[in-house]
């Protein structure tokens, strides 16, 4: 969705944050002749954030919902038809990350046009109906991923990660301006956690 896109990923520091930065890349030219786009690793939490919002608030107010440290888990390998959800790390849905998204997209989107209770009950019912926290790899048109390219992604999926744990705490809320391309996407703020 057009707009600032808020975000949380591994520290950058991290051998999980490597791992999963070259094998978004190593997919990329593998599979897609490098066509497909390299990006930062990250979980979504959420979009359509107006493009006029103080970006240092958002990652700030974001930070501030945290009270406990936020565990995440990467689950499994899976795919689906949506460009931006091709290939994907499906993440346990935990109270931190679902909080962390519910209110976040309650403050930065829906109280956009919408009074203060409609804002808290449609990002209740988003949470409980939409909201799907995962790692993408790979934004392409290709559907279906074919049988034999997946045995080959899982095996490259597989070694990428087998020197990093699947497991981590904490990370960095980044908001990104998402329009056009995702090699343009423009980094607007951050805030490590």
């Amino acid at each position: 969705m057009p707009g600032l896109s808020l975000w949380l990923s591994p520290s950058p520091e991290s051998t999980i944050y490597a791992s999963l930065e070259m094998l978004i890349a190593n997919l990329s030219d593998k599979f897609y002749s490098g066509h497909a786009p390299k990006f930062v690793p990250h979980i979504t939490i959420t979009s359509g954030i107006p493009f006029d919002t103080n970006a240092e608030s958002v990652v700030a107010y974001a930070a501030s919902i945290l009270t406990e440290s936020i565990e995440l888990t990467i689950l499994k390998i899976d795919y689906g038809p949506a460009y931006f959800k091709k290939i994907f790390l499906r993440v346990e849905k935990t109270s931190g990350l679902t909080k962390l998204a519910r209110e976040s997209r309650r403050k930065y989107v829906l109280q956009q046009t919408l009074d203060n209770e409609a804002a808290e009950k449609e990002a209740i019912k988003w949470e409980i109906e939409d909201y799907d926290p995962h790692i993408s790899l790979v934004y392409t048109e290709e559907w279906p991923v074919h049988d034999q390219k997946r045995l080959l992604v899982e095996k490259t999926v597989e070694a990428n990660l087998k020197e990093s744990s699947t497991s981590w705490t904490g990370g960095r809320l980044s908001l990104y301006e998402t329009i056009g391309p995702a090699d343009q996407w423009k980094l607007k703020a951050y805030k490590d956690l």
